[in-house]
């Protein structure tokens, strides 16, 4: 004992209290539980891991100024690293001091804390595709090289679904493409928020809706066509067809499309075509140049006259000549045989050639048994010959024509009517025809060659 307040009764004043030789007893001091109180956790932005800030702490129920301290107080530890409210926060919070043996700590046990999601944005390059005007501002990505800035190392979270348009639907080159939208994926999306705000944009072009124009010929080798190409609703396009030697233009005709297939576009060779809102094919139409011809006019007569009805063929066709004894024909240059034939009258061979110019052909026909042997006995020879043609038994021969092969005239003699007459040539070697004339228009063909 250390202290009494004394002693009382009836007689006290007769004692005194002394504790020298007082009784001793035994007790136990335990330590003293201290608590932290006014501890804050703080939320945070998920960043992979559990640390936890914890911040106003303070340590409660200390005895008196017996010296305590709290330690390790400002951080904790997450029950979890990913995102979510209300997470719970561990501490190993510690006291440290002189008179820190009195006492025991009580670790807070009600902190927790939010994680939030940690925005990423999108980084790297891209390119678009350009297109065709289509009144929208849709956008294709043609090379993605997109990355997200900046993920948790190690972390499954990956960009999809980009979404890119253009600044304006308009027609134009050079037109800004921005990221409109775009999608986290992976183990680890949910950990992340995604903000396109200062996401990488491109350029790209918009061009105008084109349509085809074909331009072909009604047939090969017979000309050339220019101005075929892509070009814009309402553009007008230059078309030209140029003809091949011998032929000559005669339209622009639509063969695409069906519709109007067979529509006459232009007789113009050279035009201008205006160009529809749909794919066009134009066929250019040439046709062959006639070859220039002339008149041929035969004139049959015998001795009495013109001779009407008579028949005349030539060239395949067959003419018939009128009271004045006259038929015409159109013929090309060349040469032509022909036969003359009408009833009652010897038929006459012969032939005419046209050369740039029309030809009056005259032609006498002989009465059947009046003069049939005026030529009977006529000898031409020799065949070959060299440069000298001999006529023997002439006397009734007025003419003499020599005609190559194809029916070109070489020469045409008139003869001094004698019983031989010689001709002298300076003819080409080749084939020859020497149409003998006797007085009466009869007369008779030679075929002849020239060494």
């Amino acid at each position: 004992l250390t202290d009494a307040t004394g002693i009382t009764g009836a007689d006290e004043a007769n004692y005194t209290l002394s504790l020298t030789g007082a009784p001793t007893a035994t007790a136990t001091i335990t330590a003293k539980e201290l608590t932290v109180v006014n501890a804050v956790a703080s939320d945070k932005v998920y960043n992979g891991n559990t640390n936890a800030i914890i911040t106003g702490t303070e340590l409660s129920g200390v005895v008196g100024d017996e010296v305590v301290s709290l330690g390790n107080h400002t951080s904790g530890v997450f029950a979890q690293a990913n995102v979510g409210e209300d997470v719970a926060i561990t501490t190993a919070m510690t006291i440290a001091g002189a008179d820190a043996g009195n006492y025991t700590l009580v670790q807070p046990t009600t902190l927790t804390a939010d994680i939030t999601a940690l925005e990423l944005t999108i980084g790297g390059t891209f390119t678009a595709e350009d297109k065709t005007y289509d009144g929208t501002t849709a956008a294709t990505i043609a090379n993605n090289e997109l990355s997200l800035v900046t993920p948790v190392a190690g972390d499954d979270v990956s960009l999809i679904n980009v979404v890119a348009e253009f600044e304006s639907e308009t027609i134009g080159e050079n037109i800004i493409v921005s990221i409109t939208a775009a999608e986290l994926d992976g183990d680890d999306m949910d950990n992340y928020t995604l903000s396109i705000i200062g996401a990488p944009t491109t350029t790209a072009t918009i061009s105008a809706v084109t349509y085809t124009l074909t331009l072909v010929v009604n047939s090969e080798e017979t000309g050339t066509v220019t101005g075929a190409g892509s070009y814009e609703e309402g553009e007008e396009v230059t078309i030209t067809a140029t003809p091949a030697d011998g032929y000559v233009f005669v339209k622009w005709a639509y063969t695409v499309p069906e519709a109007l297939e067979g529509t006459e576009v232009s007789t113009e060779a050279n035009t201008t075509f205006t160009m529809p809102a749909e794919n066009v094919t134009l066929t250019a139409y040439f046709e062959e140049i006639p070859p220039e011809t002339f008149t041929v006019t035969f004139t049959v007569t015998d001795n009495d006259g013109a001779v009407e009805g008579a028949t005349i063929n030539i060239n395949e066709q067959s003419l018939t000549t009128d009271a004045s004894g006259v038929a015409t024909i159109e013929l090309e240059n060349g040469g032509y045989s022909y036969s003359v034939s009408a009833s009652n009258y010897i038929t006459l061979e012969g032939s005419v050639t046209v050369d740039g110019a029309d030809v009056d052909e005259e032609v006498t026909l002989v009465h059947v048994g009046l003069s049939e042997n005026m030529l009977a006995n006529i000898s031409v020879f020799p065949n070959p010959f060299t440069n000298e043609i001999n006529i023997a038994n002439a006397e009734n021969v007025r003419r003499v024509i020599i005609s190559n092969i194809i029916g070109e005239v070489v020469m045409d003699i008139s003869l001094a009517q004698s019983s031989t007459q010689k001709l002298e040539t300076n003819l080409h070697s080749g084939i020859y025809l020497i149409s003998i004339i006797a007085n009466d228009g009869s007369r008779v063909v030679k075929k002849m060659i020239k060494r």
